[in-house]
């Protein structure tokens, strides 16, 4: 049987790599240095960076730009930091200039427009592939972030993570453990975040922490987060998203993604219903309050604890 022709092959690979490929590839695959010289010259491809090329036709997006990126970084080159963030869509992630690591072995190739980070300890990087480019495996993302984001943006991704069950804490723990060393970018802060949330429930969704650290801020006590209510005789009667059991109040965050479809709706008012026939006071904040009026929401917590909040916003 034939071998198939390489540019079969090359523009089957440039498909599944957003239309990027790079010259090792393209000579791995059986191609000449003159072929690509000639592929060049009548249009077939672009060079768009040191050895590496785009198929002509191919539009330009953030996903090749990143895929650019990783093939010009040379071998062991990978997407990292939010850019592997964005690839592994974790909450709060955005798309922005390409971010990638490469081992720290000689002079890096840099390109302008490219966040490049030099590693020597990128074989504990786990890489996988996402979206078709090489990217750090989730844990490793999650270590990176913590050296480049806001310590709400890391709790925001790590909380994401584990809901989504794309790691979990021993395994985070672990991998910090792996890159602890001194000096290394993001380990310390991981840890600092382990040492607080190790173990404790993750809210169903980011919108249920920030609501936690804001009225921690605002100097009231920390509610429980996916706190399960049970009656004295120990049946179990709800989920509630932030809780204050000592005092007997839960907090019910509204959001249009989980709150307002029809069974959701329909499951909301019994439920309710049930936790204040047992005698808890029930609040209901929606994303519009959390963001518009975040004094309001404290206080109305407060007003349920009888905290004092008010008392000290006023003097």
């Amino acid at each position: 049987m034939p071998d198939p022709d390489p540019r079969t092959s090359l523009a089957a690979l440039a498909r599944r790599q957003h239309g990027a490929f790079s010259r090792a590839q393209a000579l791995e695959l059986g191609l000449t240095r003159h072929q690509l010289e000639g592929g060049c010259r009548s249009g077939r491809f672009e060079r768009i960076a040191p050895a590496t090329y785009r198929a002509a036709g191919t539009p330009p997006t953030w996903h090749q730009q990143l895929m650019v990126a990783v093939l010009a970084g040379g071998s062991g080159c990978l997407a990292s930091h939010r850019s592997a963030a964005a690839l592994w869509a974790l909450d709060g992630a955005r798309r922005g200039a390409a971010e990638v690591s490469v081992p720290r072995i000689g002079r890096p190739r840099r390109r302008d427009g490219v966040r490049h980070h030099q590693s020597t300890d990128l074989e504990l990087a786990a890489p996988i592939v996402r979206s078709g480019i090489p990217t750090t495996g989730i844990d490793r993302t999650l270590i990176d972030l913590a050296g480049v984001v806001s310590d709400r943006r890391l709790t925001q991704a790590v909380d994401d993570a584990i809901r989504r069950r794309l790691t979990s804490w021993p395994d985070l723990a672990a991998t910090r453990a792996r890159h602890s060393r001194r000096g290394r970018n993001g380990v310390g802060v991981l840890r600092h975040l382990l040492e607080e949330r190790y173990g404790t429930a993750i809210p169903d969704s980011h919108f249920g922490r920030l609501v936690a650290d804001l009225l921690v801020d605002a100097g009231l006590p920390e509610p429980q987060i996916e706190y399960d209510v049970h009656t004295s005789a120990g049946l179990w009667l709800a989920r509630v998203d932030l809780a204050y059991p000592e005092r007997r109040v839960a907090i019910e965050l509204d959001s249009k993604a989980h709150h307002l479809h029809e069974d959701a709706f329909e499951a909301d008012r019994p439920r309710q219903n049930r936790l204040e026939l047992a005698g808890w006071v029930v609040l209901r904040f929606t994303w519009r309050l959390y963001s518009r009026s975040p004094t309001r929401l404290c206080a109305e917590v407060d007003g349920a604890l009888g905290t004092g909040f008010l008392a000290k916003l006023r003097t």
